[in-house]
């Protein structure tokens, strides 16, 4: 009998230790993730381009651990950043866009694009029967003032050239595929062509709809790598179509290289993570042939 009680006191503390860590331990983690990308030919810059990939946020405004994990992104060394969306979770999220990405200035800019999020304040309902498209309340519009306040380029359907390092980025941002917001016709009209081109999107399934369209770099978030990782398993969950292997992390879908990050933050009703850190990476863009990056 006592032996049958301890067994299930052991039992039920590390229930109660995995239940902890993965709602308060692991999500209040930040990783930042350093990784080398080697430019195809016909692509050179005077030295290494160094690109900070940020994606879902999901703020609220009452999360103050965020804010500062945030903050310490606007230290890093980079020449740039891309925000692939999903910047709020609620209303009250905008004010705390404010006071997590006024560090944020590197020395070319700070480019985002819109996610699901950024359009709708989504409810349990929405777990079992999420909404793809619909009319958009006003807090996209909130946001978007917020941001462009503090020197973020929000690209809806739209793209941007950034000269640098002796060569030419060229932002392709599309607004948001998961609401049906995205117009890839747009947002290519009048791209330049002999830039290093690089697709901006909150989730990474537009590659499935590029066709001809050229692009040497797809950068994307939604998945949040999953959340839950479980042995043996996998990701049960992961709001994309792509196979497992698209994601999380830098792949390869038809040839072009796609990063997809884990994103920072996770959903207000989604708040647990397990074997999937937050995270933020910096990608160097190099001359080939590239190694494994060092800090």
């Amino acid at each position: 009998m006592i032996i049958t009680l301890l067994c299930g006191g052991a039992v039920l503390a590390a229930l109660l230790g995995l239940l902890v860590y993965t709602l308060w331990v692991e999500p209040r983690r930040l990783l930042v993730l350093r990784q080398e990308l080697a430019l195809p030919p016909g692509f050179a810059f005077d030295r290494p381009v160094r690109l900070l990939h940020v994606s879902d946020l999901h703020l609220t405004g009452r999360e103050l651990d965020k804010s500062r994990r945030l903050r310490r992104i606007g230290r890093l060394e980079v020449d740039l950043a891309v925000i692939t969306g999903d910047f709020i979770e609620t209303n009250a999220g905008i004010d705390a866009v404010r006071r997590a990405l006024r560090h944020l200035k590197p020395p070319h800019g700070v480019y985002a694009v819109f996610g699901n999020h950024d359009y709708y304040v989504y409810g349990l309902r929405d777990l079992f029967f999420p909404r793809r498209s619909g009319p958009a309340s006003a807090q996209s519009e909130r946001l978007a003032a917020v941001l462009e306040s503090l020197g973020v380029n929000v690209l809806r359907n739209a793209h941007r050239a950034v000269p640098v390092a002796g060569g030419r980025l060229v932002l392709i941002g599309l607004d948001d595929y998961y609401s049906d917001r995205h117009d890839l016709d747009a947002a290519f009209a009048g791209a330049p062509e002999d830039g290093f081109r690089i697709l901006l999107s909150h989730s990474p399934d537009i590659v499935e709809l590029l066709g001809e369209r050229r692009v040497q770099l797809v950068l994307a978030g939604h998945t949040h790598g999953g959340q839950v990782r479980l042995p043996v398993l996998g990701t049960p969950v992961t709001r994309s179509g792509l196979s497992a292997e698209h994601v999380s992390g830098l792949s390869q879908h038809a040839g072009t290289p796609v990063h997809v990050t884990r994103g920072v933050g996770s959903g207000l009703w989604t708040p647990m993570r397990f074997r999937c850190l937050p995270e933020v990476s910096i990608l160097y863009l190099c001359p080939a042939p590239a190694g494994p990056a060092r800090d």
